[in-house]
């Protein structure tokens, strides 16, 4: 894994609720769109532009306990390659609620250089890293999840609420990967 670039605009204080567990789902046309925006514009400033419509059609579609606390400005972007493929791994704002996104990972399971963006080809895997609590202790842990199609995957016990040992955790489920994500948990 290298991070090729990341970016970011003035951090701030974050404590916003629902938004970040991606319970409005995911759609593999708008995962794709994203990340071809993010990948290929790079740290211009349609990046942002970008980023800034987005997150507001997320506040009007998703989000009906009111406004989040945290703006585009609070968040990292990173670009880079699991192997041959696109990445964009997304930063968040830290996560104070269970299920609570700490980062989300688009990965483009296509080759950067056999990629057309033609969407009906391309094949995006969606991950995230939650913030949880083991139910034993009560200590805050991290949960690895990802979402296929409509459907949230919980793999159990996350990495390091880290870029680096996220991005090293799924570049081993995508090694191992067969036809699905790996072995959700039990």
């Amino acid at each position: 894994m290298v991070l090729q670039g990341s970016s970011n605009q003035t951090a701030g204080k974050a404590d916003a609720p629902s938004l970040r567990s991606g319970a409005c789902g995911t759609q593999a046309s708008g995962i794709w769109q994203s990340l071809r925006i993010l990948w290929c514009d790079g740290f211009s400033p349609q990046r942002w532009e970008f980023l800034d419509d987005l997150w507001k059609r997320i506040c009007q579609n998703c989000d009906k306990d009111g406004a989040p606390f945290f703006s585009t400005q609070d968040i990292r972007v990173h670009t880079m390659r699991i192997g041959e493929y696109p990445t964009v791994l997304v930063e968040m704002p830290p996560a104070y609620f269970t299920a609570e996104a700490h980062m989300v990972c688009a990965v483009l399971r296509v080759p950067l250089q056999e990629a057309s963006w033609n969407r009906e080809n391309l094949r995006v895997l969606y991950f995230t890293l939650e913030k949880g609590v083991d139910v034993m202790t009560g200590q805050d842990r991290t949960v690895l999840c990802a979402w296929d199609g409509e459907t949230h995957v919980n793999y159990g016990d996350g990495p390091e609420a880290t870029p680096e040992a996220f991005i090293e955790r799924i570049e081993g489920m995508i090694e191992t990967e067969g036809t699905g994500y790996g072995s959700p948990a039990h």
